[in-house]
């Protein structure tokens, strides 16, 4: 059966998964901003991070993050890896704030691409959940989006990669104020 659409602004949550396949991410900026920061501590160190973007959706083609979580993780400098029952404590965490996990972001060494090991050690396997690749352990100017590469589930163990101007599409970063005054 599939999820009924919702009034703009109506985002639902709690369900398995992820109903229908997100077409865009809306995040915060501020939310942007503190994803690269996290990542650079690790970067700081030379080491592979991974955080999670937290939400629900509006309408079966759109998720909206709402929060960032840095799971627990065992890191070096060619890999990043949540260790056994870290993911039952992010979603116990995810849970009791009503929320899925709707985006994966982590780092590489060197260039962003999905390795084998990304593809199966992904967080989110329904279709249409994203997992963003940056370069250099996170050391780009602002999120420079440009520099990073956009991985959607296809399902079937399958990641399709998104060029530059769909991940510009999928992405949109929206203020989390405006002030007409």
């Amino acid at each position: 059966m599939e999820p009924k659409a919702q009034p703009p602004g109506s985002v639902r949550r709690r369900a398995r998964g992820i109903p229908g396949r997100p077409e865009r991410y809306y995040v915060p900026l501020p939310l942007w901003r503190q994803t690269w920061g996290v990542l650079r501590q690790y970067g700081i160190r030379r080491e592979e991070a991974i955080v999670l973007w937290a939400g629900g959706w509006g309408n079966p083609d759109e998720a909206y993050v709402t929060t960032l979580v840095v799971p627990p993780q065992v890191n070096s400098y060619s890999r990043a890896v949540i260790p056994p029952g870290g993911m039952a404590v992010v979603s116990g965490a995810v849970r009791a704030h009503d929320l899925l996990v709707v985006a994966q972001v982590h780092t590489h060494p060197r260039e962003a691409f999905h390795s084998s090991g990304d593809d199966s050690g992904a967080v989110g396997f329904s279709p249409g959940f994203l997992s963003l690749v940056v370069p250099r352990f996170g050391d780009c100017p602002s999120g420079e989006l440009s520099r990073c590469t956009g991985y959607r589930y296809t399902g079937a163990g399958r990641w399709q990669q998104l060029t530059l101007e769909e991940l510009r599409r999928t992405l949109i970063l929206v203020p989390d104020f405006i002030d007409l005054r």
